[in-house]
């Protein structure tokens, strides 16, 4: 650990505007910021800087014809001569706090209290999340989690979290009430204490990382891999996480009813289903972007092929979050 880490710090910006639309009707506009600094990344100390630069060009797909040049740090092929500053030792792997993040967010919400036994709740969020890629390691990682420790910008993009659209809505349908059913009677008992509460969730899928083979030639210089050729990320910089899986929706229900026997005592009944419709979402993809890497020599252009299989559908329903329908039954004694 580096001796001048520090723990992280978070800055947060939370400004609401809020209006009565009717009596029980209220409508809030919000805006949300989160600048969090000092976070912690892996870096190699046993790096010389860049002295050169590799160009590579994109082959297929929709990025066909782009190319990048990116700093190069070690030379490649048998008569290499690059070598490291500390020459005993190969990677030196220090965790030190210089990564950033940062979150921007607009919030619409519309609020109708319970009224004549109808609650209503629905919000939209429109966000964009940027960091330097996120680590979530307890302990120190072995390898380096950077693309160029001297230059953090390669690395900066959306976060592997950032979720741009997402819509939540949510009721509350007392049916004996909205539809002001008598206290006693044959409709009563059916309607009397019933409670439906459905919610929705609409959003943006995850973000793919689109990552690179970690297979390089055998000649190539110690460490042997990404494109600046000093370790750290494998992946596209300009493409980190910029495309996503599909959107999921997920529809949630509950169902409660109270039967009562006097004042002090009665029987809820409960019946909670998850993902009701049954929805297939997609909870994981292939996130090669990247099938084969043609390096050439030193001063040629690389050549990087593109998967056609990238953001194929690999898993569905299988997280906690989204999962094949599921229905729970439940009963709870009140006295």
């Amino acid at each position: 650990m580096h001796p001048d880490f520090q723990n992280p710090q978070i800055n947060e910006i939370d400004v609401i505007f809020q209006r009565e639309i009717t009596r029980n009707m209220v409508f809030s506009a919000s805006y949300l910021f989160t600048a969090a600094s000092r976070l912690p990344a892996f870096v190699d100390l046993n790096l010389p800087p860049p002295t050169a630069t590799k160009t590579y060009v994109i082959s297929g797909g929709p990025q066909d014809g782009t190319t990048f040049t990116v700093p190069f740090f070690l030379s490649y092929g048998t008569t290499s001569t690059t070598t490291r500053p500390i020459t005993n030792f190969a990677s030196i792997i220090d965790m030190e706090s210089i990564s950033k993040s940062n979150y921007n967010a607009l919030v619409l919400q519309l609020q109708r209290r319970m009224t004549n036994g109808l609650a209503l709740q629905a919000n939209y969020t429109w966000s964009k999340a940027i960091d330097y890629g996120q680590q979530f390691a307890t302990f120190a990682a072995s390898f380096m989690t950077v693309s160029n420790p001297f230059d953090l910008s390669f690395d900066k993009g959306p976060s592997a979290n950032n979720i741009p659209h997402k819509f939540v809505g949510s009721a509350v349908w007392v049916p004996a009430t909205f539809f002001h059913v008598a206290k006693t009677g044959v409709a009563n008992a059916i309607l009397g204490d019933l409670q439906f509460s459905p919610i929705v969730v609409i959003s943006t899928g995850y973000a793919i990382p689109a990552s690179i083979p970690s297979t390089f030639p055998p000649s190539f210089s110690t460490p042997s891999n990404t494109l600046f050729g000093a370790g750290g990320v494998l992946g596209i910089p300009f493409l980190r996480n910029v495309n996503h899986r599909p959107y999921t929706w997920t529809t949630d229900l509950r169902i409660s009813k109270k039967i009562r026997f006097n004042e002090n005592m009665s029987l809820e009944l409960l019946a909670e289903g998850f993902n009701i419709f049954n929805r297939s979402n997609v909870t994981a993809v292939n996130t090669s972007y990247i099938s084969n890497i043609n390096f050439g020599t030193t001063s040629q252009v690389g050549v990087l092929t593109y998967n056609p299989t990238f953001g194929s559908t690999t898993t569905i329903n299988n997280t906690i979050i989204f999962a094949p329908r599921q229905i729970q039954l439940g009963a709870r004694f009140h006295f």
